[in-house]
């Protein structure tokens, strides 16, 4: 097997964004994915027996004005809006909190980026005159929409995602009706068109590189295999770039000492989600989202597509669910829609098909969910993202410096940055000679 020109490390949303950008203008590309499949942390399964779409990962288009529109256009897969609907159970009941995202810009408005930056959990606790409730929604939002303890995620970053949700329009959100392994599809079959070779179950275990040069080892089942090129666009999630002797390690030789303060300053978020399939419906179709003040599982929602209800948490919630396991998870959801829906636990479990959970934390190639800044890092994820001798370049949510960090869209467009990066390096240095081999 004998490829040339460029290696991308990594076939999720930032790999495939870049292969394409890369090999639209002739450049030869090849993707190395350790995974069985493409699409990373979008990852969507079929439920059984109904074969219903099941998102184990990624699962909204957060915002109507974003690089992952762009895709979805191209690809002409269909959309459906989210209803913006938010009730909090409140003493037994479901009410309708018309004003949510008001209380929650009520706090967030207040953070001043000329001011040094501290965490949100101490800025919440000096805040003088903010409202309790306001107070409570802004912190749950932090942990649970940014995977991030409130006593270590930045406020100054925070500020920065809300810039960014802000011009996306992003209290909008929309579901792809074919699930996000339509859009996987869609790239699966602008690769196989352009002929750019994609090896799967290829699990990297060493980055050799120096200016001009990049020699990987893969580990594919039982066998090694070798593969050389001039530069490498590297997409590992944060968490595997923080791995240093778990099963999806990664070795760079030389060791990447300018981007180390940048590795270990930002941090892997926490989520637990666990989709429920029932027989059949017994809550008010498409109710948008559920705010519960629980311990376990604040967060719920609805969709229009079947009788799927799915359960969330982020941060310190997510680490305590994991720990305690599926079964346990699976018996508090059953509690709490008990309570919720004022129905027997009994018909709940009379009613159920099936229970779909992924955990990120473990899963090798991810390390966890997304990434968020904590306090003082602001700048990390752009040194993250900086190039290194012209050689091997950057990509992934991490990366963002632009407010997307932890979203689908700020990982493509990190992959078209990398892209144009790399082609700036080889418009600035020598052509492209054929120097990828495996063997």
């Amino acid at each position: 097997m004998v490829h040339n020109g460029v290696l991308i490390i990594g076939g999720g949303a930032a790999g495939l964004a870049a292969a394409l950008r890369l090999s639209g203008e002739g450049v030869p590309v090849g993707i190395l994915e350790g995974r069985e499949r493409l699409g990373g942390r979008m990852h969507t399964i079929h439920s059984d027996p109904k074969c219903l779409l099941v998102e184990l990962g990624a699962e909204f288009i957060h915002g109507e004005q974003n690089t992952t529109w762009d895709y979805v256009k191209s690809a002409k897969l269909r959309t459906q809006k989210v209803p913006d609907r938010h009730w909090r159970f409140v003493k037994g009941e479901l009410l309708k909190d018309r004003k949510l995202w008001d209380r929650i810009s009520s706090v967030m408005s207040r953070i001043n980026e000329a001011a040094p930056d501290q965490d949100f959990q101490s800025f919440v606790d000096h805040g003088w005159g903010i409202d309790p409730l306001a107070r409570n929604l802004a912190l749950e939002y932090a942990e649970n929409f940014h995977a991030a303890p409130a006593n270590r995620i930045s406020v100054h970053a925070l500020a920065l995602a809300e810039e960014a949700a802000e011009k996306d329009e992003a209290t909008s959100q929309f579901r792809i009706k074919a699930g996000y392994c339509g859009l996987v599809d869609w790239f699966t079959r602008q690769l196989a068109a352009r002929e750019i070779p994609v090896y799967l179950n290829n699990t990297v275990k060493v980055i050799r590189w120096q200016r001009g040069r990049v020699d990987v080892i893969t580990q594919a089942g039982m066998q090694e295999q070798h593969w050389q090129a001039e530069r490498a666009v590297i997409t590992l999630p944060l968490g595997v770039l923080q791995n240093q002797r778990g099963a999806g390690a990664v070795q760079f030789d030389p060791l990447l000492h300018t981007k180390q303060k940048a590795i270990e300053g930002l941090a892997m978020g926490s989520v637990f989600k666990m989709t429920l399939h029932f027989k059949s419906r017994f809550w008010k179709r498409n109710f948008g989202f559920i705010h519960v003040n629980n311990p376990w599982l604040p967060v719920w929602w609805s969709d229009s597509r079947g009788p799927l209800i799915t359960a969330w948490a982020g941060g310190p919630r997510a680490e305590q669910l994991a720990r305690e396991g599926p079964q346990a998870a699976l018996a508090v959801a059953f509690r709490l829609l008990a309570s919720l829906f004022k129905i027997a636990p009994q018909k709940l479990n009379d009613n159920l098909l099936g229970c779909y959970t992924h955990d990120w934390m473990q899963d090798p190639f991810a390390c966890g969910a997304y990434s968020y800044t904590p306090v003082r890092m602001k700048d990390m994820p752009r040194r993250l993202a900086m190039p290194v001798a012209e050689t091997l370049f950057f990509a992934g949510e991490a990366t963002d410096s632009q407010g997307e960090q932890g979203t689908v869209h700020g990982a493509l467009a990190s992959g078209e940055r990398a892209a144009e990066e790399v082609l700036h390096s080889i418009q600035c240095g020598q052509e492209t000679i054929p120097v990828i081999s495996s063997r």
